[in-house]
């Protein structure tokens, strides 16, 4: 629970220094109910967050890059992926989107917060890599994700 908590506070730091105005007010509830319920407050960020991905600035689009990472690190055994599993989905497939950006700092900021979020859900990630490599410019991000989601099911073995 701590950990979660923590990585809302990280979150919601994150989005004031990038000057989300309207956040809070948009997600009263979530916020009101933060202590018992910790991880809606995380969707609701992890959404806003994901938006900054497409924003001009460089410097934007690495804080929330970073965010996201934070976040994905901090999901501890508690958290239900099967339950989230259509957030995780969107979540993917954003990143994946971003994996194809023509900045390769970029790709290779989302390749490393792609693989800190693959042990939450191998089976979907898998899956919605499988549905873009051959739809990238290059198909080497995905490669060397999939060979690390490969190797997580190695080392549970």
């Amino acid at each position: 629970f701590v950990p979660l908590l923590l990585c809302c506070l990280c979150l919601s730091v994150c989005l004031l220094s990038l000057r989300v105005s309207g956040f809070f007010h948009k997600c009263t509830v979530c916020v009101c109910v933060c202590v018992c319920v910790c991880v809606c407050v995380c969707v609701c960020v992890s959404s806003e967050v994901l938006k900054r991905l497409d924003d001009s600035s460089e410097e934007v689009r690495g804080v929330a890059l970073r965010a996201l990472g934070l976040w994905l690190a901090s999901l501890g055994k508690d958290y239900n992926s099967q339950l989230y599993s259509q957030h995780l989905e969107v979540l993917f497939q954003q990143l994946l989107l971003h994996l194809d950006d023509p900045d390769s700092r970029v790709q290779d900021t989302v390749l490393e917060v792609l693989k800190t979020g693959s042990g939450i859900h191998p089976a979907l990630l898998k899956q919605e890599v499988e549905a873009v490599r051959d739809k990238q410019r290059t198909p080497v991000y995905c490669d060397q994700l999939l060979q690390h989601i490969h190797s997580l099911r190695q080392d549970t073995v």
